[in-house]
């Protein structure tokens, strides 16, 4: 085996031969050769990770499971055990009122929030201790074309579990 020879280290490798200026190119070539080997290393498994996900998707199904009427150009998506406990009971929208109600959980604040501007956001509840917001009540959008009755869609894995609802307003 041949070995190159320092005079202070009869075993030295190679780079350390190197003047400063080679061994600071080597350094800097080795850093993106390694940093375009992770990258591809990375793509190459997101993309495995992203077909596996299409392929599983394409075996979803999906099935038409009823339609929900619409009378007042937006939806609300919450939990029903909510309404009964947290719901405020009769409130009004004014649309001229400058108060704001955005996101309130209360009709007048799922008009507020889903009519303004399209906006679509997710209510809130009122801690009634300290009165501090309490987000996740549940989400309101305003419709594409008003009042109508749109058809509700679940998706399915191939074992037959619920993965998405999606209402469609076409």
């Amino acid at each position: 085996m041949y070995r190159l020879k320092h005079k202070n280290n009869p075993y030295s490798w190679p780079f350390l031969l190197l003047t400063k200026k080679y061994l600071i190119v080597y350094l800097v070539i080795h850093s993106i050769f390694t940093s375009i080997f992770n990258f591809i290393s990375i793509y190459l498994l997101h993309s495995r990770i992203i077909n596996n996900i299409i392929k599983k998707i394409k075996n979803m199904k999906k099935e038409l499971i009823g339609y929900c009427a619409v009378d007042s150009g937006q939806i609300l998506i919450t939990d029903p055990c909510y309404i009964d406990i947290k719901w405020k009971m009769n409130t009004k929208y004014n649309p001229d009122n400058k108060e704001n109600y955005n996101g309130e959980y209360s009709y007048r604040g799922c008009c507020h929030t889903s009519l303004h501007k399209g906006n679509r956001k997710q209510l809130y509840f009122i801690n009634k201790k300290n009165g501090v917001r309490i987000f996740g009540a549940g989400v309101v959008s305003s419709t594409r074309d008003g009042d109508g009755s749109y058809p509700v869609y679940a998706v399915k894995d191939e074992e037959g579990l619920l993965v998405s609802l999606t209402i469609e307003f076409e």
